[in-house]
């Protein structure tokens, strides 16, 4: 996916598509289901004995990514003071930089192991 303010362009098995991108987070609802799915990654990496939290080094990384974001998805004050990507497939906060499951559905930081 390749974003710039106020567009993204998804490119998949060499078709393209375009999203017109309003600066509106992802709906509650989307972010509910977001954080559900999160859940249950993180319970299948407990479950198989797999680490969960990222080192300090992995959360400083990826804030840094999500704050020099091309999109200009990123807002710091968003979520309660918790930071905000307000791409519309995320809606993450400064928690999700913290876990070793997440990735950033813009490709800028996959999820990693430790």
């Amino acid at each position: 996916m390749l974003c710039k303010r106020g567009s993204c362009r998804i490119v998949k098995k060499g078709k393209t598509a375009s999203i017109n991108f309003t600066g509106e987070s992802p709906s509650l609802a989307q972010k509910a289901a977001h954080a559900a799915a999160a859940g249950g990654r993180i319970v299948r990496a407990v479950v198989s004995g797999e680490p969960v939290l990222a080192p300090p080094e992995v959360r400083e990384a990826r804030l840094a990514i999500c704050r020099a974001c091309p999109g200009g998805f990123w807002r710091e004050e968003g979520n309660a003071g918790f930071g905000e990507c307000r791409h519309p497939q995320c809606g993450c906060t400064k928690l999700k930089q913290g876990l070793l499951t997440e990735h950033c559905p813009a490709g800028h930081w996959p999820a990693t192991t430790a």
